[in-house]
């Protein structure tokens, strides 16, 4: 984007530089995500890959991984905040985009960088929607994993105290 000089002339140059390093912050975080995910996905062996090694759940720290699973889920509602969040603003631009259009002014001075403006809010657009998504998909898989370390942690102390009764009873 500031390889194009006749965008930086444009009124909205500015906002779309901040929503395409938001828009980077957000896959970068995601990306954090995944990774922590394939590293609980292989603890937990909950995945279907011939080459990850597959692990056991009643392995695992339970609250450690609570906290992190926690987390991860809480940074994943957060950034689908920030995604939607840009999405919003993302329309208000093209809405100005095209008010600005109106303006004889703006024909004369800013009518190539305005079809540049355009072109890049629907680039930001379907790329803000593609994470949108794979937030989702990931806060999917990360209640998945909570499931998994809850479930054995949930149900071995109740075994150990039924064997306890029974042993003493």
């Amino acid at each position: 984007m500031t390889r194009q000089p006749t965008l930086s002339i444009h009124p909205l140059f500015l906002p779309l530089l901040i929503i395409e390093l938001s828009i980077l912050s957000s896959v970068s975080r995601q990306n954090w995500a995944d990774d922590l995910l394939n590293v609980f996905e292989q603890k937990t062996g909950q995945h279907g890959w011939a080459d990850r090694p597959i692990g056991n759940p009643l392995e695992i720290d339970f609250t450690g991984a609570t906290r992190t699973l926690n987390f991860i889920a809480r940074s994943l509602v957060l950034e689908s905040m920030r995604l939607k969040w840009t999405l919003l603003m993302l329309e208000n631009i093209e809405r100005y985009t095209q008010s600005l259009a109106t303006y004889d002014s703006y024909r004369s001075n800013l009518e190539e960088s305005g079809k540049k403006v355009e072109e890049l809010v629907a680039y930001h657009t379907v790329t803000v929607r593609s994470n949108l998504l794979r937030a989702e998909c990931q806060e999917k898989k990360t209640q998945s994993q909570i499931a998994v370390v809850i479930t054995p942690s949930l149900s071995l102390p109740f075994t150990s105290l039924t064997l306890l009764r029974w042993e003493a009873g």
